[in-house]
C-alpha cells in the first residue's frame, strides 16, 4: 500500500471511542467473467465494529484502467480514485472523485480531499497496490499471449511493462519484456516451456539492436509465478459488484511489435 496526502474533516464526537479496527485491503482476485480483478477493503464503523466493501480494478479496460472503484455492501458504486499507474497520479496528493445517482463522475471540490465511508470512521487515505502481473489474454491474429507487469511501486508511482508469450513459435519460447514508459522492446527470460529453462538458475537476454544478449539475471523483473503458459484465473467472488461506468481519460493504446527471432529458441 501506499498513503498519500489526504485532506479530510474531523468530527468530535463526544463519549466515543475509536473501534480498535484497522482499515486494510485484501489480496486481488481476478474475475474471468468480468475481465477485472476484485479486492476487499476493510473499515472500522463508528458503531465500534468493521464492515466491508469491494474495490474492482480493470487494467485491460482502457476507459477504466487508471482507476480503482469502490462500491459499498449493497453494491451501489460511490467513488474512484486515480491509481499508481495513471498519468495523473501524485505520491502526495490522492485525487478522488464521486459518483453521483446517475453513475456522473465530479471531483471532489477540495483539492487532495479523500472520502469516508458512510458509515466509517477513517478517511480512505491508502491504496491497494496492483497484481504485479496481470491474466494472460491470447491474441490469436498474431499467436501471442501478453500480461501486464506492474512494478516500482516504492517510488510512489508505479510502472508498468507488457510481458508476451509466444506459444506456438519455435523461434520465440521466452517472455518478452516491452518497456511502456521507454516505449521499447528490452529483454527476454526462458519460460518453463523451453527446453533450457531451469527454475533454480534464471536466464535473462538483453536486446542490443536485433540481437539477444545474456545478462546477470538480477537486471530482469521476475518471471510470473505461474509459467508462461496461459494463467488459470481464480473463481468470481460470489456477489461481484454491478457493471461500473466508464472512468474519464482513457491511456493512449501501444501497437507493440513482436520480437525478433531468437537463435537460442530454435530447436535441435
Amino acid at each position: 500500500m501506499r498513503t498519500v496526502t489526504c485532506l479530510a474533516v474531523l468530527v468530535a464526537l463526544g463519549g466515543w471511542a475509536a473501534p480498535a479496527v484497522a482499515d486494510g485491503y485484501s489480496d486481488w482476485k481476478y474475475e474471468p467473467d468480468n475481465d477485472r480483478y476484485s479486492c476487499t477493503y476493510t473499515y472500522a464503523t463508528r458503531g465500534g465494529g468493521s464492515r466491508v466493501q469491494t474495490v474492482v480494478y480493470y487494467p485491460d479496460d482502457r476507459s477504466r484502467a487508471g482507476y480503482y472503484y469502490w462500491a459499498n455492501a449493497k453494491g451501489d458504486l460511490w467513488a474512484c480514485c486515480v491509481m499508481q499507474t495513471h498519468a495523473r497520479y501524485d505520491p502526495r496528493v490522492m485525487k478522488w472523485k464521486a459518483a453521483d445517482k446517475d453513475g456522473n463522475w465530479a471531483d471532489y471540490p477540495t483539492a487532495g480531499f479523500c472520502p469516508t465511508a458512510k458509515d466509517g470512521v477513517n478517511p480512505i487515505e491508502a491504496l491497494p497496490g496492483p497484481p504485479t502481473y496481470s491474466a494472460w489474454k491470447y491474441d490469436e491474429a498474431r499467436g501471442r499471449a501478453s500480461c501486464t507487469y506492474t512494478y516500482g511501486c516504492k517510488d510512489g508511482r508505479c510502472r508498468t511493462e507488457t510481458v508476451f508469450y509466444y506459444p506456438k513459435d519455435p523461434t520465440r519460447q521466452g517472455c518478452y519484456y516491452w518497456a511502456d514508459d521507454k516505449g521499447k522492446l528490452w529483454g527476454r527470460t526462458l519460460a518453463p516451456s523451453h527446453k533450457l529453462y531451469d527454475p533454480k538458475n534464471p536466464r535473462w537476454f538483453r536486446l542490443e539492436g536485433d540481437k539477444w544478449a545474456e545478462v546477470d539475471p538480477r537486471q530482469g523483473p521476475p518471471v510470473p509465478a505461474e509459467g508462461a503458459k496461459p494463467i488459470e484465473p481464480n473463481p468470481p467472488p460470489e456477489k461481484p459488484v454491478p457493471e461500473l461506468p466508464k472512468a474519464p481519460e482513457p491511456p493512449a493504446n501501444n501497437n507493440i511489435p513482436d520480437p525478433p527471432p531468437d537463435s537460442l529458441s530454435n530447436p535441435d
